[in-house]
């Protein structure tokens, strides 16, 4: 992106510090099929979805820039803002062999709304954003 106020003289770039890049992304849980390649005392990975057919998807949320660095070139930071899953965390209706009654599972939103992406941006982001930054202000 160019600086608007260099265009008529020599063109310069912005310097892009104020910019924060975001982007989200669907994983499945698994896959149909997947080739292990394990030692003879390995056991086969457990695989926990119901149906082959039917594999959960999970949105992660990914946001970035610009890595800062001091006047010697140390990186003062990394530019990683975060990265967060879409889940919920609810009590399990039944008892099962694994766990008990009322126990917290993680549950992905299956439907991600704008509402959604707002508030982890809002909860989540705005406030790593501020601890980083603030220790080299």
């Amino acid at each position: 992106m160019l600086d608007e106020s260099t265009t008529s003289s020599e063109p310069n770039f912005k310097g892009m510090y104020n910019y924060v890049h975001i982007d989200e992304k669907w994983f499945y849980m698994t896959k149909k099929e997947q080739t292990y390649y394990l030692l003879d005392n390995e056991e086969d990975p457990h695989r926990s979805c119901q149906s082959k057919n039917n594999i959960e998807k999970v949105m992660f949320l990914a946001a970035t820039t610009r890595p800062r660095f001091d006047g010697e070139g140390r990186v003062v930071f990394s530019g990683k803002v975060g990265c967060w899953a879409f889940v919920t965390e609810q009590p399990a209706q039944r008892s099962s062999r694994n766990r008990q009654a009322g126990t917290m599972e993680m549950k992905a939103i299956t439907s991600v709304r704008r509402e959604n992406v707002k508030a982890v941006l809002i909860e989540k982001g705005t406030v790593r954003l501020e601890v980083d930054w603030k220790s080299f202000r």
